[in-house]
């Protein structure tokens, strides 16, 4: 493998394929195309469903202002075994369960700052479309509530399925998987890209969603380098002005290992949001 900083010498026949493709306007020409991604964008922004999420519907909160230089990371771990037995249980995705022990540490937060508005924070959601095992990135993007509004930890995992079920439909729908990753996820998107682009991203404008939680799948085996194992593998994800929140978990080696990344002065105490994802992880039990 080349080290990242080489530059590998043209070939006569290089691979176009792998090379960053952009959408081609024959590609969406078709009407059936054309009007299923239209259609599904409209149900995004207008849809009467109580468990829609449209973009700009989300409250403002604390992860929504603009960013200062300090960063804060911090991390914890989960048992991949545990949650998925609790997905099957409930007949929901593990994803949604990822979902639901991040709503559970945003919640406690945000109530130990007294700022969670009653409104439900919504989260932007990189979802895989990969059909086969070829190589590079096959992800669009879904915008889901995550219910913070509900105290029940079984209520409110059961609403973010309902919310990422339908939100995982409306693009499922679109005819082609060009339509469905590089135009619907890039559109989805869109309007956060613009707001950070005319610098206008945590400066009162209300935000497209409050942040976005990743849920990566990794190794199952334990890898090595020269004989040495790695245990554990943090993920620290990017921020952006009106992002100043991102929650990545990737699997390795049957554990979820989770990296909560934020600007200091936005998000004081964040690490709190880590703790109490540890938290969320093992209580399943209905409150009081």
């Amino acid at each position: 493998m080349p080290a990242f900083w080489e530059v590998a010498p043209k070939s006569p026949q290089s691979d176009q394929s792998s090379r960053i493709r952009l959408p081609k306007v024959s590609d969406v020409k078709r009407i059936s195309e054309v009007g299923g991604l239209a259609k599904a964008l409209l149900e995004l922004q207008t849809s009467g469903k109580s468990d829609n999420a449209a973009a700009f519907d989300a409250p403002k909160t604390v992860f929504n202002s603009r960013l200062q230089a300090p960063r804060r990371v911090a991390t914890q771990c989960f048992q991949v075994d545990r949650m998925s037995r609790l997905a099957k249980n409930l007949g929901v995705s593990l994803n949604d369960v990822v979902l639901s022990v991040s709503a559970g540490a945003l919640r406690s937060y945000l109530i130990e700052h007294s700022e969670l508005p009653k409104k439900s924070l919504t989260a932007g959601i990189p979802v895989s479309i990969r059909a086969d095992e070829t190589v590079g990135n096959a992800i669009s993007f879904i915008i889901a509530k995550l219910h913070t509004d509900i105290a029940d930890p079984i209520e409110r995992l059961r609403a973010i399925n309902r919310s990422t079920t339908l939100a995982k439909e409306r693009f499922k729908n679109l005819s082609s998987r060009m339509t469905q990753e590089e135009v619907f996820g890039s559109l989805v998107m869109a309007p956060h890209f613009g707001l950070v682009a005319l610098n206008l991203g945590g400066r009162g404008v209300p935000p497209v969603f409050n942040l976005i939680i990743s849920n990566i799948p990794g190794s199952k085996e334990f890898l090595y380098l020269e004989g040495a194992r790695m245990e554990v593998f943090y993920p620290i994800s990017a921020i952006t002005d009106g992002l100043a929140l991102n929650i990545t978990f990737l699997s390795y080696a049957g554990r979820y290992a989770a990296g909560f990344t934020a600007c200091r002065e936005a998000v004081p105490h964040m690490q709190h949001v880590a703790v109490a994802a540890g938290k969320h992880s093992t209580n399943w039990k209905r409150p009081p």
